[in-house]
């Protein structure tokens, strides 16, 4: 029962951790495109693409956690 609740305690720590760090990273990607967009290297269509492209990536994610 102890490794039991031990175990759950772990996956839970690192399903966290892992969480914040696509969310970290989905945040800087963000941040690239807007500098990218105000410097004129990324024009707001090419922007939503790639917005597109990064949810498309969690989902897929998410799809494969799910299904183990």
């Amino acid at each position: 029962m102890k490794n039991l609740v031990l175990s759950f305690a772990i996956l839970t720590s690192v399903l966290s951790f892992a969480q914040q760090r696509e969310d970290r990273n989905l945040r800087g990607e963000r941040k690239r495109v807007a500098q990218g967009i105000k410097s004129g290297e990324i024009k707001p269509r090419e922007a939503v693409a790639i917005e597109k492209q990064a949810q498309d990536v969690k989902q897929a994610k998410r799809a494969a956690a799910a299904d183990g």
